[in-house]
């Protein structure tokens, strides 16, 4: 007929187009199925199931039994045997509160521990820290880096220094070391006015002639040894002046003495209106034209039969 009613054996070729059903068992099937198997599979072959062949989400609560829910719990810690655990400190106490002797083993922490012995004590550790040599600890901003700075020179500003300074290096006292009014009466021991005394006593001396200028056992000069000072003083070197007594001493005498040049004469209608007056200290510097002291402008105020007035005044 169109089908057939039913097959018997087995179908060990292929069948084309769709089997509406399969009654009884499929004794195998041999290759892949293309479609859907409708009904039920009688059996799977050892490993036929595969994760792929698992579909997303398909294992879900309704596809566990219970049995099998309690087997997978059998092997987990309850919430009563977990509060049942000790705590991290119980933990902790128990490691260091176990007998080294117990855990000796070759390279374990427990035989290291016993090599160790009881330790040194606090003045061991102490005395080892001082007696470490500083090469090995100068690392930027290690205490060892500062001591070791300590040793040579200070480098910065010191606020202050309590106890003694062995030396201070050549020159390393400046002016600006030192504060203003540092330097009191009690500061400075009395040789050293001693010895400014006789500095000035020396320079007085070559200056000014031998003699005593110390004075009234280290007073300074008297008011005479001052006076003959004074007046001895060669003018010559302090004439230059401009101002001064010697130089006005040296200007007098000048015009005493004559040492005047009057020059650059100035005429109007025949008749003097002017001229430069000036005085020197020697007749030779006169004639040189040199070391002049003064230099006066003469003025002259004219009538009709001549000059009725000159002015002199200082350039």
């Amino acid at each position: 007929g169109e089908g057939v009613a039913s097959v018997q054996g087995n179908v060990t070729g292929n069948v084309a187009g769709a089997v509406g059903s399969v009654t009884g068992a499929v004794g195998s099937v041999t290759g892949n199925v293309g479609g859907n198997v409708n009904g039920s599979v009688g059996s799977v072959a050892a490993g036929g199931i595969t994760a792929a062949s698992i579909a997303t989400g398909a294992v879900d609560a309704d596809a566990i039994a219970a049995d099998a829910v309690a087997e997978i719990q059998a092997g987990l810690a309850t919430a009563a045997a977990v509060a049942a655990l000790p705590s991290n400190a119980s933990i902790a106490d128990a490691v260091w509160d176990e007998p080294i002797a117990g855990h000796l083993g070759a390279g374990s922490t427990g035989e290291a521990l016993n090599a160790s012995g009881g330790g040194a004590t606090p003045s061991q550790i102490a005395a080892a820290v001082w007696d470490e040599a500083r090469a090995g600890h100068v690392a930027a901003g290690s205490f060892g880096q500062g001591v070791a700075s300590v040793q040579g020179n200070v480098t910065g500003s010191v606020a202050s220094v309590t106890g003694a300074v062995g030396s201070v290096g050549a020159g390393g006292i400046t002016a600006a070391s030192i504060a203003a009014d540092a330097i009191t009466a009690a500061k400075v021991a009395a040789d050293v006015g001693t010895e400014i005394a006789a500095a000035g006593d020396v320079t007085l001396t070559a200056a000014h002639g031998a003699g005593s200028w110390v004075g009234g056992g280290g007073g300074g000069p008297t008011a005479a040894q001052i006076a003959d000072a004074v007046l001895e003083e060669i003018v010559a070197d302090h004439h230059a002046i401009a101002g001064s007594l010697a130089n006005a001493i040296t200007l007098i005498k000048g015009l005493v003495n004559g040492n005047v040049v009057r020059d650059q004469f100035v005429y109007a209608s025949g008749m003097l209106t002017s001229c430069r007056t000036r005085v020197f200290p020697t007749a030779a510097d006169a004639i040189a034209g040199t070391n002049v002291l003064a230099t006066f402008t003469v003025t002259a105020t004219n009538g009709v039969d001549g000059p009725t007035s000159f002015r002199c005044t200082q350039a």
